[in-house]
């Protein structure tokens, strides 16, 4: 009498959706400044990741420095915000990042540094040399 083993094998089919944080924002560029504000732009990053974006979040940095600070986070449906409260004669890079349900894409930055010229004008030269938010008297 031979032993007859039987198996019995389930298939199971399951549909996997793999999912990461997006790609990085493209072509991050300052399309206009005015007073203490940056105005930037950028394009949408070329993958999701597999979900949906949620928002975007924009950070400064000031030149010959490595910390990045956020500034704030926009709608996953826009691509431009204003940086305002910037200083005059400071060089800056902007950066943004993507994010979704999975986490933070890496930063898409800006090429060259911003500078905001310190505006001319009798009456802001005044302002700027001798007011306390401006200057510190000793």
């Amino acid at each position: 009498m031979s032993n007859v083993h039987i198996f019995l094998i389930q298939i199971s089919t399951r549909l996997f959706s793999i999912t990461a944080a997006p790609s990085k924002p493209e072509k991050v560029k300052v399309t206009k400044t005015d007073k203490d504000t940056a105005t930037l732009e950028w394009s949408k990053p070329s993958s999701d990741g597999g979900s949906r974006i949620r928002r975007y979040i924009i950070y400064k940095r000031i030149e010959m420095t490595d910390k990045w600070v956020k500034v704030t986070t926009v709608e996953q449906f826009l691509t431009q915000t204003n940086v305002d409260k910037l200083k005059y004669e400071k060089n800056y890079f902007f950066a943004v990042s993507a994010e979704n349900d999975i986490g933070e894409s890496d930063k898409g930055e800006t090429t060259q540094p911003m500078k905001l010229e310190k505006p001319s004008g009798e009456y802001f030269s005044y302002f700027y040399n001798y007011h306390p938010l401006f200057h510190t008297f000793t």
